[in-house]
Formats: structure tokens, C-alpha cells, sequence
């Protein structure tokens, strides 16, 4: 877990520790691969997973997994629109300096 911010609620620390494990595990865990990659309670886990599932931000699988789930996207949408437009400025004195016109690329790891 990443190092506590001083005066942050625990709550919704800890409620994006679970966020985090469960993109690095690929998108969907089980409850037993959460509590044992980190150190809080499994009630605690239960209880915010459970938190999240009636908000959206999390959708419980058929097979009892976890996954993230499509309220995400509306924030991911968001912080994406919030990087083009400060991206934008920087991107166009590279286009005037270098008089080429910008090319998008996504890149995705290969590993």
C-alpha cells in the first residue's frame, strides 16, 4: 500500500488500495487474493467491496469474483479530457516549432 497521507480518511484509502490491486491483478480478483495481498481485515474488505458493488464502481462476477466496473469509466473519461486539454497547449508549440502536424499514438506494454 502506498504510504498514508497525513490527515486522509483511512476509508477511502483504503477503498483505492483495493481499486489499485484489483487493476494490477488484470481487472477481477476473489475476495481471498485481495485479503492476501494486502493487510486489512477481511471483514474490511467485504464491507467496502460491498460498498462499491451497490455504487457501480465495483460488479461482482458470477463466480463470486470482483471486478472493476463501468463507473470507472466516466472517471477515467474525465481525467483523460483534464490531460488532452493540458496536454493541448504543450502539443502545439511542438507542432509550430517542428511544423509537422501531431500524431496520436496509444501505446500498449507487450509483456
Amino acid at each position: 500500500m502506498a504510504e498514508k497521507a497525513p490527515g486522509g480518511v483511512q476509508s477511502v484509502e483504503r477503498v483505492f488500495e483495493l481499486l489499485e490491486l484489483i487493476t494490477d491483478a488484470g481487472g477481477d480478483v476473489t475476495l481471498s487474493e485481495l485479503s492476501s495481498s494486502t493487510d486489512l481485515p477481511l471483514p474490511t474488505i467485504h464491507r467496502l467491496l460491498r460498498t462499491l458493488v451497490s455504487l457501480g464502481y465495483i460488479r461482482q462476477l458470477p463466480n463470486r469474483r470482483y471486478a472493476l466496473g463501468p463507473r470507472l469509466i466516466r472517471l477515467g473519461e474525465g481525467a483523460n479530457k483534464q490531460l488532452g486539454a493540458l496536454a493541448q497547449p504543450q502539443l502545439k508549440i511542438l507542432v509550430d516549432r517542428l511544423g509537422r502536424p501531431p500524431i496520436w499514438r496509444c501505446w500498449t506494454p507487450t509483456w
